[in-house]
């Protein structure tokens, strides 16, 4: 039987999470994109040949639950719902993000990963 070694992983530190200000309260939120919502919205359209955009996305606190349709974080990045500008894979939701870098299953990304045609 061979013996496994796990590697030695170091354990990076956290950066620091930015303080509120002291007129701002900071709240855990889980944020969900409710596919049953999409498919109906997709479903409705086609049966009303208009098109149907009911918010999909939720957010939820401890206070409750709200619904919308952008979502923007504070750290840059924002949720986007659609329908009209649907993406040619049919998505209707999406991330927009402005990043500095990017990190894929581990590797750091760079442009020649991003050209048209290779995997």
């Amino acid at each position: 039987m061979k013996k496994v070694i796990a590697p030695n992983f170091e354990r990076k530190e956290r950066s620091p999470i930015p303080k509120a200000s002291s007129d701002t309260q900071v709240m855990k939120a889980q944020i969900y994109v409710n596919r049953h919502i999409v498919a109906a919205n997709k479903k409705a359209t086609k049966q009303k040949g208009a098109l149907v955009d009911e918010r999909a996305i939720s957010i939820n606190t401890y206070l409750g639950a709200v619904y919308a349709k952008r979502v923007e974080f504070t750290a840059g990045c924002t949720l986007v719902q659609d329908a009209a500008k649907a993406r040619c894979s049919g998505a209707t939701i999406w991330i927009e993000a402005e990043l500095e870098s990017l990190v894929l299953d581990g590797v750091a990304a760079n442009r020649a990963m991003f050209q048209k045609g290779k995997k």
